[in-house]
Formats: C-alpha cells, structure tokens, sequence
C-alpha cells in the first residue's frame, strides 16, 4: 500500500497494512542542501519523490495556508546575524522572545521565551 493509499484505507474505518508515516525529515533536508548533498532528481519539486522513495507522508513544515490579522497589538521580528528577537506589543505589556540559529543542527533554539514568569 502507498501512504495515501493507508490513509484512505483507514478514514474508511477499515485496517491499513501499517500505520502511515508523515515525517518531519525538514532539517535532514536542509543539512543534504547547504552541504550540497541532495542528489540533483529530489531538488525542487523533486522532493515529493523523495518522500515517496523513503515510503513517508509529506509533512508540510512551515506551511501556512492563511495570512495572521493582529488587531489591538503590534508584531516586530528583528534578525541580526544568528539572533532572532521578536517583540509583541499588548495593552497589557510587552512579550519578548529570541531564537538563537544552530548550525551544527540546521535548527533554531529559544534562549529567551515569551512568559518568563
């Protein structure tokens, strides 16, 4: 069975052969990329046929179908080198977070969160 082929099978309410996959491979993605390692047929749209090679769902990571309205409050993302500090304007007060970039793990770490107390 393929993975939509799964996924249908059991909103059917019927017993797929194995439990159906959607990894999140992004940051594996983004490590084969800046290193030049992805192989050039899963570049681009590519991609959709990695997932079906590995057997996994795709995950839609960062994938926002609708634009956010903020109403009352102000929103400022501010990025300088590998520090991202974003401010949140409230009535009430100010929200402060920063995100530091790790590239050793193609990842970003929140080293100062929103709430503190």
């Amino acid at each position: 069975m393929t993975v939509r082929e799964r996924v249908l099978t059991i909103l059917q309410k019927r017993k797929p052969d194995c439990v159906p996959w959607f990894g999140d491979l992004d940051y594996w993605l983004t490590y084969l990329l800046s290193e030049g390692l992805l192989p050039e047929k899963y570049k681009g749209e590519g991609i959709y046929q990695l997932y079906r090679d590995l057997g996994v769902g795709f995950y839609l990571q960062g994938y926002f179908p609708y634009k956010p309205i903020f109403e009352g409050i102000s929103v400022d993302v501010e990025v300088q080198g590998n520090v991202e500090v974003t401010k949140i304007e409230t009535p009430s007060g100010t929200l402060k977070q920063v995100r530091k970039y790790l590239p050793e793990s193609y990842t970003w770490a929140i080293v100062e969160h929103y709430v503190k107390d």
